[in-house]
């Protein structure tokens, strides 16, 4: 993950003021509560509303078998 993250940060300048893409990450407690399709927008657990572009959710995910 650690890796991903370096990748994320040299390549897009995640976390600067110049980024164009950015990560919200649930484990940073951001987990995303609503998605408003038609205004574009994702509301986080702390009751902020976010507005983008494009949105891209990704469900957690796991390998096959492992338990959850």
């Amino acid at each position: 993950m650690q890796q991903y993250i370096r990748y994320w940060t040299e390549r897009w300048e995640s976390g600067t003021d110049h980024t164009m893409i950015e990560w919200i990450s649930s484990t940073q407690g951001r987990a995303v509560t609503e998605l408003d399709a038609g205004k574009m927008t994702v509301t986080i657990r702390s009751g902020e509303a976010i507005k983008a572009n494009v949105i891209n959710l990704i469900p957690r995910q796991a390998a096959s078998g492992a338990s959850q």
